[in-house]
C-alpha cells in the first residue's frame, strides 16, 4: 500500500498538507491582523538571535485615545562624558535601550491584545545596532479613526 499524502486539519477546521505550515496557522488564530497581539506574534516569531531593538509602535485604546511608544537603543557617551570617563563603563552602561525580552513581556498583555496598532521595528543581537536583523512594520488605519459615540 502507497500513501500519497496526509492532511493536516487545524483547530477551526482548516485543511494542510504541510504539518508546519498547519502548526504556524494555529498560533495565528484568533489574531486580529494589525493589532497589538499580531505585532508580539511577529516579533516572538522573527526575534532569532536578537537582544535589542529600535522602533516606534502606535496604538489606539478603546477609549478612542492614542498612545506612541518610542523604543530606542542608543549610545549616550555624549551625554555621560561630562560626569564620567565612558571607557571605564561597560557597554550596557553606555546605552539607553529596549530588550526584544522586555517588550514581549510588555505588550503581551490580553488587556490591549486586540487594540488597533501600527508599529516599525529594528530588531538586532547587537546593543550598537549596527547589524539589523530583523526589520518589521505593520499598518492599520483604524488607529486613526476617531471613536464613534
Amino acid at each position: 500500500m502507497e500513501v500519497s499524502s496526509i492532511i493536516y486539519k487545524a483547530k477551526d477546521g482548516k485543511l494542510f498538507y504541510d504539518p508546519l505550515e498547519c502548526e504556524q496557522y494555529e498560533k495565528t488564530i484568533g489574531i486580529l491582523p494589525g493589532s497589538i497581539a499580531d505585532m508580539v506574534r511577529f516579533v516572538r516569531e522573527n526575534r532569532g538571535d536578537c537582544k535589542y531593538m529600535s522602533g516606534a509602535v502606535f496604538y489606539a485604546r478603546p477609549d478612542g485615545n492614542k498612545t506612541f511608544h518610542n523604543l530606542d537603543t542608543l549610545c549616550i557617551d555624549d551625554n555621560l562624558e561630562s560626569f564620567v570617563n565612558v571607557k571605564d563603563l561597560q557597554e550596557e552602561q553606555r546605552y539607553v535601550f529596549m530588550k526584544v525580552d522586555d517588550f514581549i513581556a510588555y505588550y503581551d498583555n490580553e488587556k490591549f491584545k486586540d487594540w488597533p496598532c501600527q508599529w516599525l521595528l529594528a530588531l538586532s543581537e547587537y546593543i550598537d545596532m549596527h547589524v539589523i536583523y530583523t526589520m518589521s512594520n505593520g499598518n492599520n488605519p483604524d488607529v486613526w479613526k476617531k471613536k464613534e459615540e
